[in-house]
């Protein structure tokens, strides 16, 4: 028998075959949001969570251009609410969010490649990747 923190909410339906998620108790869904569809979509909310989105990183790009690696540092390492579940993590629902390997990652990347934050503060521009 499988282990019960485990078992989905609503046995004998594969999260496959419906529309929607079915949460799993004490594990995490394996769930990313493209920040893409937030900047397309047609909720003004979700919609202005892509600005939050570009405004968090353009500071943490200026940081990295004005050497304040421990302020980048803080604004690129995305918690994780545990609460929501989701995400990705070996087992549970606390896992690390963006956590410091891939901030530093992302830092690390911004040092190696001076034209990413050489740029003027046109957001667009230095956070293409969202647009």
């Amino acid at each position: 028998m499988p282990n019960s923190q485990y078992a989905p909410l609503v046995s004998g339906v594969s999260p496959y075959d419906v529309d929607f998620v079915i949460p799993r108790v004490g594990v995490d869904i394996p769930l990313g949001i493209d920040p893409f569809l937030l900047y397309k979509s047609r909720d003004p909310q979700l919609a202005s969570l892509h600005d939050s989105l570009i405004t968090v990183f353009s500071a943490g790009i200026d940081a990295v251009r004005q050497n304040r690696i421990d302020q980048a540092d803080n604004l690129f390492d995305f918690p994780e609410v545990a609460a929501i579940g989701l995400g990705y993590t070996e087992g549970g629902k606390k896992g690390s969010g963006v956590g410091p390997l891939l901030s530093q990652l992302i830092i690390q990347t911004l040092m190696d490649a001076p034209s990413l934050v050489s740029r003027e503060s046109n957001t667009s521009r230095k956070c293409s990747c969202f647009h």
